[in-house]
């Protein structure tokens, strides 16, 4: 979990913002926009920090923030294509990946994807018992 974790952080550096709003990144490049708090449950931040995510993520280049035309108390948050740099790199550590596990049969993946599987159940309890409001809250959303 913590190479995860670095690995995030370098991402983020290269990108020139903060690994929070990396997170965002991603996901927004995942669902192409969101809602702020939708936005906000994904990366486990407040509203109000996530106010000042966008605004960061905008002056940086990697959003564009909108007034929900059907609702204009709600923002839309549009991410904006990632560089062919870091399209190149997320391909690259791909491929990777793709070498390593090719050496692996399909029993033994299925079995890493069962460990992966228990490892998250084990970790969503312990949070659903000892995590506080906002965490269990974003293992509501569904994304961890």
């Amino acid at each position: 979990m913590r190479l995860a974790i670095l690995w995030g952080n370098t991402a983020a550096e290269l990108m020139g913002i903060h690994p929070t709003d990396a997170i965002a990144v991603t996901f927004l490049n995942e669902v192409g926009e969101t809602t702020a708090g939708q936005l906000a449950k994904v990366t486990g931040l407040t509203t109000g920090a996530m106010t000042a995510a966008i605004d960061r993520l905008e002056r940086a280049g990697w959003a564009v923030r909108t007034i929900d035309p059907h609702d204009r108390r709600k923002v839309i948050v549009k991410g904006i294509k990632l560089s062919e740099d870091l399209l190149a790199l997320r391909a690259a550590v791909r491929k990777e990946f793709e070498i390593a596990l090719s050496r692996y049969g399909d029993a033994e993946l299925l079995r890493f994807i069962e460990l992966r599987t228990l490892s998250s159940s084990l970790l969503k309890r312990a949070i659903e018992l000892h995590g506080d409001k906002r965490v269990r809250s974003l293992m509501k959303s569904g994304r961890q």
